[in-house]
């Protein structure tokens, strides 16, 4: 028995965050790209879907604090390292409309 409820295509399912750069020197307020793709529970790419970033532990800030995904359902921000060494974590959160 195929049971399924709630199969509306436009519910983001997973998001796959990447930083350009992975390491960078305290202190010197360096970039990175950071981008986001969404897509859906059948690996389908949203467009259209806030997503809000966020420096959730660490140093650092983010800019702009939120994007909308666009085509391949990918949303983009530039991280700008902090002043403390260590460890930065950023989190994407998708808005579902």
């Amino acid at each position: 028995n195929l049971r399924a409820w709630n199969l509306d295509d436009r519910i983001s399912a997973f998001m796959s965050v990447n930083a350009q750069d992975v390491s960078l020197p305290a202190g010197t307020s360096q970039q990175t790209p950071v981008e986001a793709f969404v897509i859906n529970a059948w690996g389908e790419s949203l467009n259209g879907k806030t997503v809000t970033f966020a420096v959730t532990a660490g140093d650092g800030a983010i800019s702009p604090s939120s994007d909308v995904t666009v085509s391949g359902g990918l949303a983009e921000t530039q991280y700008t390292v902090g002043s403390t060494v260590g460890v930065s974590t950023i989190t994407a959160t998708v808005t579902e409309v």
